[in-house]
């Protein structure tokens, strides 16, 4: 680990600008007679993103047997604001997806999307919006794909030892880099202007301590994030394991209670066979 400590700086990174159709759709909100049609003709130009966009927003309701069919759908239900954001990480996905990236990060992304989406849902807090939990699901490790397009090897070999010691993989990123797979994706949302609540989650979701104040929509997202990246790991999606120790305390500041937490974790173990 030490010796890729003195070869790699976070300079080293690629960070790939926004993507061409997510710039096409920010043009085309900022037209006062956008609409749905609109966006979906941006969407519908690129077949392969289309397909990836609507196998993506589907991966939430993969155990319910539940689909969303049509572009217009998967704008109504993540809402215009999340738009870019959700094009964006689909774009970056697919993109990573025609090499060979670890897919186990990308049933990762999809199994937290997922279980974000359902927790969100029976959560008190009314600063818990569905619509971006699946979304900063979707967000919240996309730090490790810009470390496997950039760093091929080292990634590896990270990955390896956090198996090996069973360490959280953060930790062994740590070690080796300096620094994880959380700033990268900060990163990454600042230079494609999400909205600040993405770059927060992004940054903060292993990290944010729980707050005895009142709940704000940052803080209670990055909470909902940490739930559902324990309940990934802990149902073997994913790379390394989880230190969380916090659960009660969370739950019980996002208002979910445990039998509602069991029941999501059923469903999330059964994305274990989900294709990617």
């Amino acid at each position: 680990m030490d010796d890729i400590r003195k070869k790699i700086s976070f300079e080293d990174l690629y960070i790939p600008g926004l993507p061409d159709t997510a710039v096409q759709i920010i043009a085309a909100l900022e037209d006062d007679l956008c609409s749905v049609t609109k966006l979906e003709e941006v969407i519908y130009r690129d077949p392969a993103l289309t397909a990836e966009v609507l196998k993506i927003v589907n991966a939430p309701f993969y155990a319910s047997g539940k689909a969303i069919s049509s572009v217009a759908d998967t704008i109504m239900f993540i809402g215009l604001g999340n738009l870019v954001a959700l094009v964006s990480v689909v774009a970056l996905t697919h993109q990573c997806m025609s090499g060979n990236i670890d897919k186990d990060v990308i049933r990762h992304l999809l199994a937290v999307s997922a279980a974000a989406n359902e927790l969100a849902g029976q959560a008190d807090a009314a600063e818990i919006r569905r619509e971006v939990a699946v979304v900063a699901g979707l967000l919240h490790d996309i730090g490790k794909l810009i470390l496997f397009e950039s760093l091929p090897e080292e990634y590896e070999l990270m990955k390896d030892e956090a198996i090996r010691s069973g360490r959280p993989f953060s930790a062994v990123e740590e070690e080796a880099l300096g620094f994880n797979h959380c700033a990268v994706g900060a990163v990454l949302a600042e230079r494609w202007h999400l909205p600040p609540i993405y770059q927060y989650a992004l940054e903060h979701h292993h990290d944010k301590p729980i707050s005895a104040d009142k709940l704000s929509e940052f803080d209670g997202l990055c909470y909902l994030i940490r739930v559902s990246d324990k309940m990934v790991l802990d149902a073997g999606i994913g790379l390394g394991v989880t230190t969380e120790m916090d659960l009660p305390r969370l739950l019980e500041v996002l208002g979910i209670n445990q039998s509602a937490y069991d029941r999501v974790a059923k469903n999330v173990a059964g994305m274990k066979t989900l294709p990617v």
